[in-house]
Parts: structure tokens; sequence; C-alpha cells
């Protein structure tokens, strides 16, 4: 199995021969500059991700959304509760 190595929602990721995502994301910086594979991670306040390397910081919803799922389900239950009473969404 081949790795290779690309760039999706602002960061790269680890893709197999069929194109499947199998590890990420990794921060641009470190993989550009040094070749080297440092996480991502989200920050407290959403879409803020950063890397834990070189500390590079960035807003990202995807990318915050991909590492805390919780967040965007929970948004979208606050949605349908909303509809459900009638009331118009605030985001």
């Amino acid at each position: 199995m081949d790795e290779k190595m690309v760039l999706k929602d602002f960061a790269y990721w680890s893709i197999n021969d069929a194109g499947e995502i199998i590890d990420g994301p990794f921060c641009t910086e470190c993989w550009e500059k040094s070749g080297s594979k440092h996480r991502i991670f989200p920050k407290d306040k959403e879409p803020m991700v950063q890397c834990s390397n070189c500390k590079n910081e960035f807003a990202s919803k995807p990318l915050f959304h991909y590492l805390r799922p919780d967040v965007e389900e929970n948004r979208r239950k606050s949605v349908k509760k909303m509809r459900e009473q009638r009331a118009e969404p605030r985001f």
C-alpha cells in the first residue's frame, strides 16, 4: 500500500491507492516546510483550529466540524428544534 498526501480543506491528508482518506488532518505549513506530519486540533471556539507543532492557528469550519462532529450535531438539533417551534434560526 502506497501512502500519498493530498491537500483538502486547508490541511493535508494521507490517502491510500484507492483515494480514501486514512489519516489526518496535518498542518500544511509543517508538511510543506519540512515534510513532517503534525496534527491539527480544534481550538475551543468554532471555527478555529491549530497545529500541534508550529502553533499555526486558522479558521476552517470543515476541519473544525471534522474534528468536533458533536458541535455540528448540536447545531443541527438546535435548528431542528427552532423550526419545530416555528422560530427563525439565528445562525
